[in-house]
């Protein structure tokens, strides 16, 4: 019974890394890039995507951050948050 159990297991992972191994990339021409301007002054600290949104952490001159969030489906951004310290 534990030989099939373990048979079984690596059947399974068999078939996910040979499943994985032959996904083609998905290729973007430059047309259908999309552009996302920052102000002047700012820079991109981090980007984190979840759920179709694009959660970009900027850093702007004067030392205060902001958080920009946008909707990949929407093509736009959604939201705005300025952090400023107290």
């Amino acid at each position: 019974m534990g030989l099939m159990i373990v048979a079984g297991f690596a059947f399974l992972i068999y078939t996910l890394v040979n499943r994985a191994s032959t996904l083609q990339p998905a290729l973007v021409s430059p047309e259908e890039a999309i552009e996302l301007v920052v102000g002047p002054g700012e820079k991109v600290q981090s980007v984190s995507l979840n759920r179709g949104s694009l959660a970009i952490h900027v850093r702007r001159p004067d030392g205060s951050d902001a958080i920009i969030v946008y909707n990949l489906a929407r093509q736009g951004v959604v939201q705005r948050l300025n952090i400023k310290p107290q």
